[in-house]
């Protein structure tokens, strides 16, 4: 087995996760870190096993590069550095696997995909949905027309948030010192699931559906810059719908849960009964377990690991994530953020976790019945906003601003 050299950037967050696995059996699993780059890795968990192997720790990675090197670099920092640390490590020869989503902007996005075709290093955006078997499967059945034509794609999550969790200091923010952030539940901690719709519907196992148009409604109930709440009716070229329903907003936590119709059969994830598994119902009667596309959160690692190996070929790359980019910056652009009526809005102590009265309850009808909240009377959710993403390619600031 060949061994990789590798650069952790960001050790905190997800980067716990990524740290851990890859110190846990180090020394017999073909992977050697020449470095971590974190200025607080001194504050992570991890550091005392960084110390115990003598691995470099570097404030950045202009520092890291300045004296060593690596075949791959992953990234786990937050959205507005995404740009620029892809762009330093490709630039010093090293492949990349940039946690989701690819950056704040479109332009940044493309300044990365130029880097990458001028160097030819590997750059892999982090959607693990993406390197999972359970969705390489369904995607390939569904490439060899198993379910037939796509009909309508529907995801919902509400994962409540707390004033902790908003306190991070680039959380729910639309800009910052570093630049713009955009951070919202459709951008990041949901982001997956909007992207696995696009994903899954590609016509090659590394591409990506576009979106051709949307109706989106936006709100907030947090004391924050960005929306926690979105509802988005996006249309494919062909008249397929993709509807999501993600808060933060809510008192309910619902996993992410997915129904995906088909003209020969559907596919399910649904936690809402208490199915972790990717199921898939055919009209003949028969059906197929995928599996959970949870279980392994670190598995895009090791892809990206055997990519540097040539075992495998990258799956998810700019190409294919920049129709979730393309949606968030379009619903920046164009779209209002509404404020929850105070009159809706709940708090509790307890938890520290602001609500909406009923919110839950809303979304998990509108799932069910394949509608939007505008469409329901007395409905939380404000009307939409209609944008034509036909040729909508470059984000050119924030609405109103």
């Amino acid at each position: 087995m060949k061994n990789i050299t590798v650069v952790l950037v960001g050790i905190g967050g997800y980067g716990v996760f990524v740290t851990k696995d890859l110190l846990k059996d180090y020394g017999h699993n073909g992977v050697t870190v020449a470095g971590i780059v974190d200025p607080f890795a001194g504050v992570s968990p991890c550091i005392d096993r960084i110390t115990e192997l003598n691995i470099p720790v570097f404030n950045n990675l202009d520092d890291f590069y300045d004296k060593s090197s690596a075949q791959l670099a992953v990234l786990s920092t937050p959205i507005q550095f995404h740009a620029a640390q892809s762009i330093i490590a490709m630039e010093h020869g090293s492949d990349v696997l940039c946690e989701k989503p690819i950056a704040a902007t479109l332009v940044q996005a493309y300044a990365m995909q130029k880097v990458q075709r001028q160097t030819g290093t590997n750059l892999s955006i982090g959607y693990q949905w993406s390197y999972c078997q359970p969705i390489a499967q369904l995607k390939q059945d569904i490439l060899n027309n198993k379910y037939g034509k796509p009909v309508h794609l529907k995801t919902i999550i509400s994962w409540p948030r707390n004033a902790q969790y908003f306190a991070r200091s680039w959380a729910g923010k639309i800009k910052n010192q570093d630049g713009y952030v955009l951070d919202s539940i459709a951008m990041n901690a949901a982001a997956h699931y909007l992207h696995n719709m696009f994903f899954v519907l590609g016509d090659k196992p590394e591409t990506s559906a576009q979106p051709q148009r949307m109706k989106v409604s936006v709100c907030r109930a947090n004391k924050i810059e960005n929306y926690d709440t979105a509802a988005l009716d996006v249309i494919l070229k062909d008249g397929v719908h993709l509807q999501y329903l993600a808060t933060h907003a809510a008192q309910r936590n619902i996993n992410p849960s997915i129904h995906y119709q088909f003209e020969k059969g559907y596919v399910i994830l649904d936690t809402l009964s208490g199915n972790d598994h990717l199921i898939g119902h055919f009209d003949d009667g028969t059906t197929v377990d995928y599996g959970d596309p949870q279980t392994d959160i670190t598995y895009k690692v090791w892809y990206a690991i055997d990519i540097c190996r040539g075992k495998k070929k990258p799956v998810c790359t700019i190409e294919s994530a920049l129709p979730h980019l393309r949606c968030i910056n379009a619903i920046s652009q164009f779209t209002p953020i509404r404020l929850f009526d105070e009159r809706l809005i709940g708090f509790d102590g307890k938890e520290q976790l602001t609500y909406v009265k009923g919110l839950d309850d809303l979304l998990l009808h509108c799932y069910s019945g394949n509608k939007m909240p505008w469409e329901l009377e007395q409905s939380a959710v404000f009307a939409p906003t209609e944008i034509d993403m036909t040729d909508y390619h470059e984000f050119e600031g924030v609405y109103g601003q």
